[in-house]
Order: structure tokens, then sequence, then C-alpha cells
């Protein structure tokens, strides 16, 4: 069955649902309402003398109404000796009153079909002026909680578990917006899935935030699908890069046969049926350039004469025959020219269709192997080849990569794809071996250095 595609409507303009998460935590400053504290309000207090205050820890206790407005404003004016309580007092009124609506937020919470709640570290004077000055606002809310009405503030751990017992939500189906990232790191310590948003100045930043939103609340189906069609709607302009030992960078079609395999999908296909002969170059040249899936200018690369590889003749062949694109005598017709021409003294596969370049790749091993058995001609003619592969992988042989590919990562991942086909997980040794090797690749990915 195809996957479900989500209703443009929906997903544009109307409410967004969502299976997984059933509540959304917002602060106020800086998530719904943008401050500007850089702006000077004609007061004796500058805008970096009123941030300073805000991260002191009278501030913290007026926040917690530990202390009302006048002794606050008596206690940071004598500790900062620059300005008089009734200049602070100013600042934070015209602060406040220069406050505006960050409309890409308020617009996608309005469209989350959540049970929406508000926790916000401020005054409680502070509080009452700008919820009678955003009345829309705060009508969305199922329940408000302020950190001067709880006696604690955020990132205090018991607020967060406060919250979360005075509304009766689960943490595990809460969703928590916030700009302060130790506010946002205290919520995901107690469960609850945040993202931090970025000052809504940064309008590049802010649209990823959305985005990033919209993501979050997607059931793993719907962001399938969603990457299927951004893969789609970008074929043909993002492609693989192969340097060549002249220096040249020369668009490569190998990775669309994957895309195309993995997904079950043929609009993935680079070319819609292999050439007559039956065989596939790695490099896109004027002749498959007019098929559908290429518009490269290929006049630069015209002076480079590869021939055709068994490494993308294997893959692409493959991908074609699981889509129905090829006949499986054609790849009968291939195996023999192989068996016949492109078997070295060791018994193993070389890479090119011409006997006078030999080249022995793992990588290419792998895949022309995958074929053989695919077309259930696995036997005395892959045994060595087969060999060759179990004992680089028991002996870690793949770890500098190979000739045409850098990274040991394509071994393992080749190697996966036709385990998957041939089954060779089940023996101990190479059950081992390949966990040694997702341990490292792991450890290679996170910059962690390897273990012997």
């Amino acid at each position: 069955m195809a996957p479900r595609r989500p209703n443009d409507d929906q997903t544009e303009k109307g409410n967004l649902s969502c299976t997984k998460f059933k509540n959304l935590i917002v602060d106020v400053g800086g998530v719904l309402l943008q401050p500007n504290l850089d702006l000077n309000y004609g007061t004796a207090v500058s805008p970096h003398q009123f941030k300073r205050m805000l991260h002191i820890k009278t501030w913290f206790r007026y926040q917690t109404g530990e202390l009302s407005s006048d002794e606050v404003f008596a206690q940071l004016s004598k500790r900062m000796g620059c300005c008089s309580p009734q200049d602070l007092r100013e600042f934070c009124r015209k602060a406040r009153e220069a406050l505006v609506p960050i409309p890409e937020i308020v617009q996608i919470i309005d469209r989350l079909d959540l049970k929406l709640f508000c926790m916000t570290n401020i005054p409680a004077e502070e509080f009452e002026a700008i919820q009678q000055a955003f009345p829309s606002i705060f009508c969305r809310f199922h329940k408000i909680f302020t950190s001067s009405a709880a006696g604690m503030r955020k990132p205090n751990l018991n607020f967060f578990k406060h919250v979360l017992t005075e509304s009766g939500i689960e943490p595990s189906e809460t969703i928590f917006l916030d700009d302060d990232l130790a506010n946002v790191t205290a919520a995901e310590s107690v469960g609850i899935t945040s993202i931090l948003v970025p000052s809504p100045r940064d309008s590049a930043a802010l649209a990823q935030t959305v985005n990033r939103i919209i993501s979050t609340l997607r059931t793993t189906e719907e962001q399938l699908l969603v990457a299927r069609e951004y893969l789609l709607a970008t074929k043909g302009v993002y492609r693989s890069l192969a340097l060549t030992h002249e220096g040249l960078r020369i668009p490569v079609h190998f990775d669309y046969f994957i895309i195309a395999e993995l997904l079950g999908d043929e609009r993935f296909l680079p070319i819609e049926s292999p050439p007559q002969r039956g065989t596939i170059n790695f490099f896109p040249t004027s002749e498959r350039s007019k098929q559908k899936g290429y518009s490269e200018n290929q006049s630069a690369f015209t002076h480079i004469n590869y021939p055709d590889d068994v490494d993308t003749t294997s893959i692409g062949l493959s991908s074609l025959y699981k889509l129905s694109k090829v006949q499986m005598s054609l790849i009968h017709s291939v195996l023999d020219r192989i068996e016949k021409e492109l078997v070295s003294e060791d018994g193993l596969f070389q890479v090119y269709f011409d006997p006078q370049r030999p080249r022995i790749d793992s990588v290419c091993i792998i895949n022309i192997l995958y074929l053989f058995h695919l077309a259930g001609r696995g036997g005395s003619v892959t045994r060595p080849s087969e060999e060759f592969i179990l004992n680089l992988l028991q002996h870690r042989g793949y770890r500098r990569g190979t000739i045409y590919y850098n990274s040991p990562e394509v071994f393992l991942v080749q190697l996966a794809r036709y385990n998957n086909l041939k089954a060779w997980i089940g023996n101990e040794a190479v059950t081992t071996a390949f966990a040694v090797a997702a341990i490292e690749a792991y450890q290679r990915a996170f910059g962690e250095p390897l273990q012997d």
C-alpha cells in the first residue's frame, strides 16, 4: 500500500494533528512576544545595564515573588549605583510596552492540535500588565504557570515537575518551546521533548525552528513521505561527484540506483533501461545523457575514456531487475562475460569490462557477488571472492577504504546489502567481525578513538 499523502490544506493552513504528542508548553518572552532590550528608552538605564540586571539573584527573587517591585528596584539601584529606582521602573515599563508578538511562532501554535500551556519566569506585576496588553495571546492557554505564582523559576527542575503534576500531563507526550538553553536542557532532563527558539531577528533560524516543530509532530510515515518527495524534487540537482586522477569532478549516477532500490520507486532510476550490451558506466556518458534523467553537459569530459565497470553494472542491473525494468536473461549474459573475461589469477572479480585494465576493489567485488547470487549463480566461480571479502571483514582490512571508495563505511553498507540477500550472518565468526565493524563505524562517526 502506498504511504498516505498528507492533505495540503492540513499541512499548510489547517491544524497539524499528532498521535505522539498531546501537549505544548511555551515560554512568553522571546517565544511568543519579542522583547527589544537593545533600545535606549530615554532613561538613565542603558540596555547593557538592564540586561545585566536580569541575570542576578535579586531579579530572580523578584520573579519568584520573594521581593516586591519597590524592594527589587531599590536593591538593584543600590547595587548598580548608576540609576534611581524610578529609572529602573521606567525602563521596565517602556520595554514592556515595546513588546510585539512573534507572528511565526504564534501562527504555528494556532495550527497545532495540542493542549497549550504557558510556563514563564516573570514577576507578578509584569505578568499582569502583559496579560492585559495581549489578551488574544493568553486566551489560547489551558493553564498558565508563572514563576511568581509557583515560587520557583526555570530552570529549576521542581518547577517543571510542578507544571507536569498540576496539568496532569505526561512528559513523553509534551513539547516545550523556550529561548533559553538552560531551560531547554532542564526540560529534556525530565523527559520533555524540547525545542530551542532562536532570536526572532534571525529570520532564517526562526524559519528552521518552525520547520522543526512541524517535523517533530509528523508521524514516521509522514516524515518518510516528505523525505521521498524532497529527493524526487531534487533529482538531478544534487548528484554525487567523483574526483578523477586528473582532478576533475564528474557527476555520477551510482547513488540514484541505490535510492530507487531502497525506496522501491522507479521514478528515481537514472536510466529507464540498460544499454543493449547490458553493461553500465560509472559516469553518465553522452550516450546515456540522451536517456531520461540526464541533463549534464558532458563536453568537458570527452577526453576521459572510462570503460563500463562491473560495480555500477551490478548495482544498476540488480536495481532495474527488482523494479521489473530488465530481464534476467540479460543479467545472465553479463555474468557470462564477467565469468569468462574478468576473473583474476587469484579467482577474484575485476572492476572494468576491459581485460587491459586489471583492477581489484573489495566494494566492487561485493556488488558483483550480489548480482551472481541474485541470478542464483553462486558456486565455484564466486567462492574465491567470497573468501576474500570474509577475510577482509574478519581481519578489518576494510578500515582504510579501497582504491575507489575512501570511506570504510561503504564497504560495510554494501556488505550489509549483500548479507540481506545471501544471509552470511549466522556464522559466529562473521557475526563477531560485523559487530566489531559496526562499533568502529559508530566511533568514527562520533569522533571517538578506535579501540583495539
